[in-house]
């Protein structure tokens, strides 16, 4: 999609222009930054997809759980695709889509829906099965 400049910034669901869910500023990142690799892209805006959903509904908290079980699922199909800096990738995206003091704001909203609660991860070697895609077929 086109650069949505400034324009892109004026909200927290920015600009979609080809209506697929993922703002048109992650979109360029992710498809700039690894250009070379299909399943890193994939799970990156599907981790994007689900940041941007609780970004917009950090004002409810069963659906900020909801959403942090989905940020878990794709941070471990983020581990297995890149086990040595996933937190590295997935914390330069997170940065990209909090690009503005709102989504920032919108960001802690979210966080502090979370709090007195326990998230279980998946053990290192289920990490795929988080994936909604099958990482090992895709060209890297």
């Amino acid at each position: 999609p086109p650069d949505p400049g400034e324009a892109g910034k004026a909200t927290i669901e920015g600009i979609d222009s080809d209506q697929d869910g993922l703002r048109d500023d992650i979109q360029r990142y992710i498809a700039l930054t690894y250009p070379d690799s299909e399943k890193t892209r994939t799970v990156l805006q599907h981790q994007a997809l689900v940041m941007q959903k609780a970004l917009l509904e950090s004002h409810d908290k069963n659906k900020s759980l909801d959403n942090t079980e989905d940020m878990d699922r794709t941070t471990e199909c983020l581990l297995y695709i890149h086990p040595d800096d996933a937190y590295k990738i997935g914390h330069a995206l997170l940065a990209e889509v909090m690009n503005t003091d709102e989504r920032s704001r919108a960001f802690i909203k979210y966080n502090s829906q979370l709090g007195g609660h326990n998230f279980r991860g998946k053990r290192i070697d289920e990490y795929k099965t988080s994936c909604k895609f099958d990482p090992d077929i895709m060209e890297d």
